[in-house]
């Protein structure tokens, strides 16, 4: 085929551009009346979900000023999610029209959109943070933090600058925190270990009893085993007792006949080494103690309490239970007494990095340390303004009489209670151009992503250098502390709330229904999810696993729970799942239990939780004159489907309800603190559901797949935006909708691992620039 002469070529086009229908006059007979038939009753004057409405595009003109806009509208119609279920969706023809009319005004679209990266609001340091930054800087084991008010959440997160704000209660905590802190991390003068008095209990049940300090579960052999820190050397008073079991019992009849052992020798040892035996008889020994004293050198010691033979061989665990009759009853440490001086701790000799030397001036030394504490606390090199501020109170210090440490005292209270410490501090742009961060803030923005602390050394001269703004440097410092026990923080901080968590704290199922739910199990239940969060992220697993996954942790209680043979020991271990009931985050009781009544399950809940934390799909309130579904305390009449069947009939929730509840019945063979269940009320439970565009499945484990299968992409992109809030301290919108796309299409050719999507974050210019403060309006772009 030849080429077309210049003249031709203008002619076909000429010819091809005739034949379409102008721009305005396209949006004018197609979009706004497809936009008034499927989009306005939830986007127009009566209701503006998601902030948006579409009665105020008036004209082409006017749609065209909101790119990101129908950048949104041609995502959420590709993929099938709006108009909402049961709502009249367009046909196809009106879908090929709409795609067409954004891809023929995106040039005239794009002079609209905005480019600026928005600045970040100075964000305070929420508990959390507190605490670990005290820790790391000053190396002090205190959490002065855990007084403070509870921190505000926005966006599913409590790391959010807008909504961190300063109350005068809470300046009073730092004021008193500061002063708490900086005695602890500095002396003025030697220190001795005052006595104090430890007691660990055991008890059948650790979660009901009402045991003097801590408690531990009776084990199998009758011992006791604790790890103990001898804060300082001195001599320490040990005592432990015995004790009858059948006599401490309610149900004695449970317990074989006296078989009358011989008497038995009960030792304690310390780090292996016996340090007292006794022979005891239960006859005799029924709640008697044992109290010898030793000199014991300052350290973590292992304390074993417990019965041996005449060999001096830990005792053979009795087979059967119940004819065990004597057993380690406590064990109490008080201590310790004629204590030797303690020595400067950590934080002390971290901090006093040099004393003046007799008549030599004090100055010098006290600016250096300034120097680098300032530098340190504040997260950057100290300005020379800041520095002479801290300097000048350093003066008055020594004038009024302070020792040169109470000199640093003072000094430490000033900088702990600055702002530049309090505060995140990024400057803002100063045109409307972003403007790339530098070093020392990107150090930050990404310790606190990842660790949720201050920049450890490593990261601290990496940042000096000038070289962390570079991404193949980011990138290396991404995967270094990935690889650091400290990214646990990841699991708990971003996970924890993504998740909800910490919900689970506050749910309170109903004991006459749930008699087997206690404090122990709730616990198993949360570590089970903390665990395989962080299996994901340590084995660099995709992040579809959450959706659906051969394997969970257990202990012997959650296993009890699920009813997996084999696992005994309070130790959580990894084990794999075959049957279709547990795997990914669905299956695990802490998800399900959180989402469930106290005395029954939730269709709408679980269905909710899975909408908002898994598709990113957050529903509006339910109507003001739509009813409630009755939570009824006995029993139901009628199945739960039937009443949600009834409720979803009204109109005004059906759009919502079809998805949510369909979701919800698919994990119907959990019951509210997830134990598996065929039955409910005599009756076979029902797990099945149909998802718009005609998408079924029959159980649990067919839903998992479902969703792996077709709803991975709305994962990761909710993901995605998930971490990304957590990671700038603000919400995203859709002016941000550009960058998400891109770190999903760059995950995506990595298998979604966890680490590429940080890695992409972390890498993208949301992460590494800011901008001015802007303010957002409806639609605004």
């Amino acid at each position: 085929m030849g080429v077309l002469r210049p003249r031709a070529s203008a002619t076909i086009a000429a010819i091809f551009l005739a034949a379409l229908p102008a721009h305005g006059e396209s949006f004018a007979t197609e979009i706004r009346p497809l936009l008034e038939q499927h989009c306005m009753v939830c986007h127009g004057p009566q209701l503006q979900m998601a902030e948006l409405r579409f009665d105020q595009f008036s004209d082409e003109a006017e749609a065209l000023r909101y790119p990101a806009v129908w950048d949104d509208v041609l995502r959420v119609t590709r993929e099938g999610k709006m108009p909402p279920a049961g709502s009249p969706k367009p046909d196809q023809e009106q879908l090929d029209a709409l795609s067409a009319w954004v891809r023929a005004n995106r040039h005239a679209m794009e002079r609209h959109r905005s480019r600026t990266v928005r600045a970040v609001t100075a964000r305070r340091l929420n508990r959390e943070e507190y605490n670990n930054t005290v820790r790391d800087l000053l190396a002090v084991d205190l959490r002065p933090a855990d007084s403070f008010p509870v921190d505000d959440s926005g966006y599913g997160f409590d790391n959010i600058g807008d909504v961190l704000s300063v109350s005068p209660l809470l300046m009073e905590k730092y004021v008193d925190a500061a002063e708490r802190l900086a005695e602890e991390a500095v002396w003025s003068e030697p220190r001795t270990v005052r006595p104090t008095r430890f007691r660990i209990q055991a008890a059948r049940d650790p979660g009901n009893s009402s045991g003097i300090g801590r408690v531990a579960r009776f084990t199998v052999d009758g011992s006791i085993r604790v790890m103990f820190d001898f804060r300082a050397t001195g001599f320490y008073e040990l005592a432990f007792g015995a004790v009858d079991r059948r006599q401490r019992s309610e149900d004695n009849q449970r317990y074989l006949p006296d078989l009358d052992p011989p008497p038995r020798l009960m030792t304690l040892r310390m780090d292996g080494t016996r340090m007292a035996t006794k022979a005891v008889e239960a006859a005799q020994y029924f709640d008697r103690n044992e109290r010898v004293t030793h000199r014991i050198d300052a350290g973590s010691r292992e304390i074993w309490v417990g019965f041996i033979d005449h060999k001096g061989s830990p005792m053979n665990p009795n087979a059967l239970f119940s004819q065990r009759k004597l057993w380690v009853d406590y064990l109490e440490i008080n201590g310790p007494f004629d204590a030797e001086p303690v020595p400067l701790p950590l934080s002390h000799r971290r901090i006093i990095a040099c004393l003046p030397d007799g008549e030599e001036p004090w100055e010098p030394c006290a600016r250096r340390i300034i120097r680098q504490l300032a530098t340190r606390a504040f997260r950057r090199p100290a300005t020379a303004q800041e520095l002479a501020r801290l300097e000048q109170l350093a003066t008055l210090s020594m004038k009024s009489g302070e020792s040169f440490e109470g000199m640093v005292q003072t000094v430490l209270q000033a900088v702990l209670v600055s702002p530049q410490f309090l505060f995140r501090i990024e400057s803002q742009s100063s045109g409307e151009s972003p403007r790339p961060l530098g070093d020392f803030e990107l150090a930050s923005r990404l310790s606190y992503f990842l660790w949720s602390t201050m920049p450890d050394q490593e990261l601290f001269e990496v940042a000096a250098s000038g070289n962390l703004v570079e991404p193949d440097e980011l990138v290396r410092q991404v995967r270094r502390m990935l690889a650091d026990e400290r990214s646990e923080t990841l699991v708990d901080n971003f996970g924890g709330q993504w998740l909800q968590l910490r919900n689970l704290a506050h749910s309170q199922p109903d004991g006459e229904r749930f008699p087997e739910f206690n404090d122990a199990l709730r616990n198993s239940m949360l570590q089970e999810s903390r665990r395989f969060f962080a299996a994901i992220l340590r084995e660099d697993r995709s992040v579809l696993d959450f959706l659906d996954a051969d394997f969970t942790f257990v202990n012997d209680v959650l296993a009890r729970h699920y009813g997996i043979a084999g696992v005994d020991g309070p130790e959580f271990r990894r084990v794999p799942v075959s049957d279709g009931r547990r795997g990914s985050l669905l299956g695990q009781s802490a998800i399900l239990t959180l989402s469930s009544y106290p005395t029954r399950t939730s269709p709408v809940q679980r269905g909710l939780w899975v909408m908002e934390t898994i598709l990113g799909q957050a529903p509006p309130p339910p109507p003001p004159d739509v009813p409630e579904l009755e939570v009824r305390e006995g029993e139901i009449h009628g199945t739960l489907r039937e009443q949600l069947e009834l409720h979803r009939a009204d109109p005004g929730c059906m759009s919502c309800h079809l998805v949510m509840d369909a979701l919800g019945f698919g994990l119907e063979n959990y019951d509210a603190v997830g134990k598996w269940r065929t039955t409910e009320g005599g009756s076979a439970v029902d797990a099945s559901g149909e998802l718009p565009g005609g998408r079924s499945f029959e159980s649990p484990a067919d839903l998992r797949r479902m969703l792996r299968g077709t709803e991975s992409r709305s994962f990761v992109r909710t993901l995605t935006k998930k971490l990304l809030t957590f990671a700038l301290g603000r919400g995203v919108d859709r002016h941000d909708n550009p960058a998400i796309d891109a770190i999903v299409e760059r995950s995506e050719a990595a298998d979604h691992r966890l680490s590429s999507i940080i890695e992409a974050i972390v890498t993208s210019d949301l992460f590494r620039t800011t901008g001015p403060q802007s303010s957002t309006g409806r639609n605004a772009d």
